[in-house]
C-alpha cells in the first residue's frame, strides 16, 4: 500500500507524522478555560494550557487555540498581554493555513484595533478574516466581523458604507445567532463600544 500511495501521489511521501497524542491535563484545562466559571480559575487554567503546548513544543492548532483562548481572557485585565497572546495564536494558525480559526482571532484583533483608535487596523482585520467566514458558511463569524467593519468605516467617515454592512450583519446575525443575536452584539461591544451603540445594545 505505502508503495502505491507513492505512486500516485509522489508529493505527499514526506514521511508525515501524525500529531502525537494530546494530554488529559491540557484537554481538562481547556475545558475549565471555556466554561463558565469564575474569571480568575478560567484564566489560570488557559494559562496552563499554553504551558502545556509550550512544554510539548506544539506549533499546531492546540496550541493556537491554548494561546486564544488565554488572550481572550486577558483583555479584560491586561489589554497589551491579551493582544500578545491573541498575535501568537494568529501566528500559529496562520502558519498552519487555518484560515477559519484565523478569522475568529482577527474579530478579536479588529476589537482591539477599534478601542485604540485605530481603525484602519480594524478594517484590515476584518478584510482579512471576512473571506474565510464566508468560505465556511460561518454566519455568526460573519455576522461579527461585519459588525466590526462597519463601525471601522463609521470611524473613517464612510457612513454609507457603514449603514449597508450593518444590514448585511443584522441578517447574519439572525441566521447565526437567532434569539442570542442581541447578547453577541454586546459580547462584541466590549471590544468595540462604538458597535454598541449603533445596534442598540448598550444597556
Amino acid at each position: 500500500m505505502p508503495g502505491i500511495l507513492a505512486r500516485l501521489n509522489p508529493a505527499g511521501g514526506g514521511g508525515y507524522a501524525p500529531p502525537d497524542e494530546t494530554p488529559r491535563a491540557w484537554i481538562d484545562a481547556i475545558e475549565r478555560a471555556l466554561s463558565r466559571g469564575s474569571d480568575p480559575a478560567r484564566h489560570a487554567a488557559a494559562a496552563h494550557a499554553v504551558a502545556i503546548a509550550e512544554a510539548q513544543g506544539w506549533s499546531d492548532g492546540r496550541a493556537g487555540f491554548a494561546y486564544f483562548s488565554l488572550g481572550r481572557l486577558t483583555l479584560a485585565d491586561n489589554l497589551d498581554a491579551g493582544a500578545a497572546a491573541l498575535d501568537r495564536a494568529a501566528a500559529i494558525y496562520a502558519a498552519r493555513g487555518m484560515a477559519t480559526a484565523l478569522a475568529h482571532v482577527d474579530l478579536y484583533r479588529a476589537g482591539l484595533a477599534l478601542r485604540a483608535g485605530r481603525p484602519d487596523a480594524a478594517l484590515a482585520h476584518a478584510d482579512m478574516a471576512i473571506p474565510a467566514a464566508e468560505a465556511s458558511q460561518n454566519a455568526a463569524l460573519l455576522s461579527s466581523l461585519l459588525a466590526m467593519k462597519a463601525a471601522a468605516l463609521d470611524l473613517l467617515g464612510d457612513k454609507a458604507a457603514a449603514e449597508r454592512l450593518r444590514l448585511d450583519s443584522a441578517a447574519w446575525a439572525g441566521y447565526g445567532f437567532g434569539a442570542g443575536a442581541g447578547e453577541r452584539m454586546r459580547d462584541i461591544a466590549e471590544l468595540a463600544p462604538d458597535v454598541s451603540r449603533r445596534w442598540g445594545t448598550e444597556e
